[in-house]
């Protein structure tokens, strides 16, 4: 049986609106715990464009402060960036591209655990 994922190019997805509906197709194959890091990611994604920083790297030690300045309530701002700082370590900044990439590694890695289950099923 076809996986329902192999007729998409994740490389691209992100390349016109096209990709962008099917990664949205995508969301209900995944498990809860990715969907609820894609929402995060987008969150974030949303506030820094609405605060002018759509294409700056934001260190994760200040994630805080430039959500805050975009309008976002402190308290979840800062919730925000203690995420980053205890699940992420190696990631020192954020910006769009990094937090779109982080959005299509969880994608890829569902694909490939789906891929490796039906391996194992052979």
């Amino acid at each position: 049986m076809q996986s329902s994922f192999d007729q998409f190019e994740l490389d691209s997805i992100y390349q016109n609106q096209i990709g962008f509906e099917t990664v949205e197709k995508m969301l209900p194959y995944l498990p809860a715990m990715s969907v609820s890091a894609i929402n995060i990611f987008r969150f974030i994604r949303h506030y820094l464009v609405e605060g002018g920083m759509g294409a700056t790297d934001v260190p994760v030690t200040e994630i805080a402060l430039h959500l805050e300045r975009a309008g976002l309530p402190l308290l979840i701002a800062g919730q925000i960036e203690s995420l980053f700082e205890t699940q992420f370590p190696a990631i020192y900044c954020i910006n769009f591209n990094v937090l779109e990439e982080m959005e299509l590694v969880l994608i890829k890695k569902h694909i490939f655990e789906e891929m490796l289950d039906k391996i194992e099923s052979i």
